[in-house]
């Protein structure tokens, strides 16, 4: 072979890397996802700080944010820790830890009983107080800014399951949780003009399906508390009666907002841990997308399989298996 036949097999060969041997496979096309999906801190046994460690790590491997849903801590402020302080020592370390995994975070504050919507906190009927009390409602307020002005960038909840409240509870009570809800967003807007504020309503109870009294919506909510730029849905499918969670009406969370569109909606959709969500990943990943058929109108965003709703034995031992999805521009499916 001559020195140029010899250099035209080289030049033939390098695009290929090499003559004689075949290309390199295509990787296999990534699977993706329709909504993005978040998760709580909260782990199997609450106050074990390793194992809330641990859960965030976790579950940090298909998370695109962080939710902290909580109960005001009405014993520690009662004896007289400063909101603000509170705040501080508590919460920031922990939203920082989520900031460092690159979450967005989402904080709901529940000035209400959060096990029983009939009654007050737990906390206050054991000092004696309410939170009808005016000294008890500034302490809310001020928690409510603190969380606002040292955590909050994005999305704040005030109240939770408003309209399952003012069902199930006596009428001043419901009273009490409307203004101390109202106040805080005044207080929390005069310092903060761009965080969107929200409460959640109870779908299932919306729909009737407690007592079958058949769709009545949340069109008083959205009377209720005005400064809503978001409404957060709290939904249990399987004790509602869903046994598959592809049974979800399609118009489940949307007919909600017929009444008044926010700009912008999240929303929580829980099923049974015992049935849809602990009993096999893949009924849950079905969960989480049945849920996410709920989505904007300027369609979805596809993520990486990477981030998909498909935890392992070890991660159902370590989240405690709730689903949350938001509705804006985007879809999201939240773990709490």
């Amino acid at each position: 072979m001559s020195w140029r036949g010899w250099l035209v097999n080289v030049a033939l060969c390098l695009p290929l890397g090499g003559c004689g041997k075949e290309a390199p496979p295509s990787p296999p096309p990534v699977q993706t996802r329709t909504f993005r999906m978040g998760f709580s801190a909260i782990p199997p046994r609450p106050g074990d700080d390793k194992l809330t460690i641990a859960a965030i790590d976790l579950w940090s491997r298909r998370a695109d944010a962080a939710i902290l849903s909580v109960e005001i801590p009405w014993a520690d402020l009662l004896r007289g820790i400063d909101p603000e302080t509170y705040v501080t020592v508590v919460q920031v370390p922990l939203a920082n830890y989520h900031r460092s995994k690159g979450h967005q975070i989402w904080v709901y504050l529940d000035p209400a009983n959060g096990l029983n919507r009939a009654g007050e906190s737990d906390p206050l009927v054991a000092a004696g107080r309410s939170i009808a009390e005016p000294v008890i409602q500034q302490l809310f307020r001020r928690y409510a800014v603190a969380m606002d002005t040292q955590i909050v960038r994005e999305h704040l909840g005030l109240a939770l399951e408003t309209n399952l409240i003012r069902g199930l509870s006596p009428a001043p009570l419901y009273a009490a949780i409307r203004q101390v809800a109202n106040d805080a967003a005044a207080d929390v807007r005069q310092r903060d003009p761009a965080v969107k504020l929200s409460v959640s309503v109870q779908v299932d109870y919306a729909w009737g399906h407690f007592d079958g009294s058949g769709f009545h919506g949340v069109a008083t909510d959205f009377t209720d508390f005005p400064f809503l730029q978001e409404l957060g849905l709290s939904s249990y499918g399987y004790l509602a009666g869903f046994a598959e969670p592809e049974e979800l009406p399609l118009d489940y969370y949307t007919r909600l907002l017929g009444v008044a569109p926010c700009p912008s909606w999240s929303s929580r959709v829980a099923g049974h841990r015992r049935h849809w969500a602990a009993s096999s990943p893949r009924r849950t990943s079905r969960g989480a997308t049945s849920s996410a058929r709920c989505r904007s109108s300027t369609g979805p965003r596809r993520l990486p399989s990477s981030s998909s709703p498909s935890p392992t034995s070890t991660s159902r031992r370590l989240l405690r298996p709730r689903v949350r999805t938001c509705r804006c521009s985007q879809v999201w499916v939240w773990w709490t």
